[in-house]
């Protein structure tokens, strides 16, 4: 449908009247007013379960969005909420629904997240996020990836057990402390066939270390050593033999000659680090 979205109707969008529609993308006319009408024809076509996915939010360039919004949440008498926004959108809700959806993104989606703060909307409770790209978040079938572990506060997996050698979490994730460091994963489902641990990491170099190796530990089986020459996010992919998983993982990592910030950068940090691990999955 090419035409100005003021002046849609409910039989432009749907002809048949009935049922109603279960995505719908608000991403038109960023004027305050055309987002302020645009919210107030999808809620009205939108179905009981379903989502208003509104494009450019915080975005500052578009600040009509954020006005459109703001008005339609002041004074539409529709039962919709706000859920969550982050990268570069915002999802509404039927109210009814709005708790279900709130949980599936606090409890089910907080770990595939690298960044969750909780913040406040109107009314409503509110997750920002930061969601990584869809091919680290979702299986073939469009299922969740089921064992992804995050490593960062406040997004830390509750099904990863930290035993030795850790230091204290942190948004960034957290740092080996020691020449060893030990945790436990507990896998929602073991892989039948081979597999592959996948590590987002990065080594604690300086000027005067260039390089740094870790060694890996599953289940009681050595993996190999690996070497790290690039400071920054890397990630390490091992493959793990068939049988080897179980539903308890336990994961132990050797470092090579940890060092103290405070000895080689000239921080007040006396911990030996190693690497700072931000999230583990097995896939």
């Amino acid at each position: 449908i090419q035409k100005n979205s003021l002046e849609l109707t409910r039989a432009d969008l749907y002809a048949d009247g009935k049922g109603g529609i279960r995505l719908f993308s608000v991403d038109g006319s960023h004027t305050a007013e055309h987002n302020f009408s645009d919210l107030r024809v999808s809620s009205k076509l939108l179905c009981k379960k379903g989502l208003i996915i509104l494009d450019d939010f915080y975005n500052p360039d578009w600040p009509g969005v954020q006005e459109g919004f703001h008005r339609f949440l002041r004074e539409s008498d529709e039962e919709i909420a706000p859920i969550t926004y982050g990268n570069n959108k915002l999802f509404l809700s039927h109210k009814t629904f709005y708790n279900d959806y709130l949980a599936f993104v606090e409890n089910d989606l907080r770990p595939y997240l690298t960044h969750y703060k909780q913040v406040q909307i109107g009314n409503f409770r509110v997750a920002h996020i930061r969601l990584q790209d869809p091919e680290l978040v979702f299986s073939r079938d469009l299922s969740l990836a089921q064992n992804v572990f995050s490593l960062r506060r406040p997004a830390f997996s509750a099904r990863a057990r930290l035993e030795t050698g850790w230091s204290t979490p942190t948004p960034g994730g957290i740092w080996t402390v020691g020449p060893s460091a030990e945790l436990r994963l507990e896998l929602r489902e073991i892989p039948a066939d081979e597999a592959r641990l996948v590590i987002r990491l990065e080594p604690f170099l300086h000027a005067r270390r260039a390089s740094r190796e870790l060694s890996v530990n599953v289940n009681g089986r050595y993996l190999g050593k690996f070497l790290f020459e690039k400071s920054g996010p890397g990630r390490l992919e091992v493959p793990l033999p068939p049988g080897l998983l179980a539903a308890t993982c336990r994961i132990r990592f050797g470092i090579e000659e940890p060092e103290r910030p405070s000895e080689t950068l000239g921080t007040t940090d006396k911990r030996p680090l190693g690497f700072l691990l931000h999230e583990i999955r097995i896939v």
